[in-house]
């Protein structure tokens, strides 16, 4: 989809957000340009009845960074702002109904509504946090010496797990895994030691076991590997 919005006036290319079934499909314009020189957005959901979309966010002189759709399609994120200025993040239920918005202390430019339904993360290139989503009170997060490429957040283990790397274009190199427990403020960091192409397949965290050998995958981009992440 490249004009959603139906602006005569220029927009960047659409892009589409989704749960892993496609139950709840979001297409978004993260920034439509205007005839006097203002921008807006706008994210509209698809019903795959009518085969229509339903516009249900849009902000005067605001870009829509990211979109992110839960594994079980119920929440929808938006990290929306504009350069140089911090962020807010808003949650909507699988309708677009708003359930929450906050104005963040930081640029993100990713958030995602975790599944245990209690925490938000958000992320720029160099920072991470993590909000608890009833308060919106800040539980844990970093600052990182490399660009952010995924970041996500385990609430049973208090731990934040991340890739980061140095990123020229799709090429990462100088990749590293970075655990963060949050409660006991300790950070631990190991070399992938290898380089990789970043595909549109972000490479994602996933739990294996849990107990006193906590381990984890990470798996997309080529990577499959397993983590023990030891303080």
């Amino acid at each position: 989809v490249s004009n959603a919005s139906g602006s005569r006036d220029g927009e960047a290319n659409s892009e589409l957000a989704s749960d892993p079934a496609g139950e709840t499909v979001v297409i978004y314009n993260p920034s439509i340009r205007r005839a006097d020189g203002s921008f807006s957005s706008r994210a509209a959901l698809l019903n795959w009845g009518s085969r229509s979309l339903s516009s249900f966010y849009g902000g005067p002189g605001e870009q829509i960074y990211h979109v992110d759709v839960s594994r079980s399609g119920s929440f929808i994120t938006i990290v929306a702002g504009n350069e140089g200025a911090d962020s807010k993040v808003l949650v909507f239920d699988r309708f677009g109904n708003l359930l929450a918005e906050q104005v963040l202390d930081f640029e993100a430019r990713f958030a995602s509504f975790l599944p245990d339904s209690r925490h938000v993360i958000a992320y720029s290139s160099s920072r991470v946090a993590v909000y608890e989503f009833a308060s919106w009170e800040r539980i844990g997060g970093s600052s990182m010496r490399n660009t952010i490429l995924v970041a996500d957040f385990f609430a049973e283990d208090g731990w934040i797990l991340l890739l980061t790397g140095d990123r020229t274009g799709n090429r990462v190199m100088n990749a590293e895994i970075v655990a963060v427990d949050v409660e006991r403020r300790k950070i631990a960091r190991e070399a992938l030691g290898r380089n990789f192409l970043q595909t549109r397949a972000k490479p994602s965290f996933e739990r294996v076991s849990a107990g006193a050998e906590r381990t984890f995958s990470l798996t997309g981009a080529g990577i499959s590997i397993v983590l023990r992440p030891a303080f």
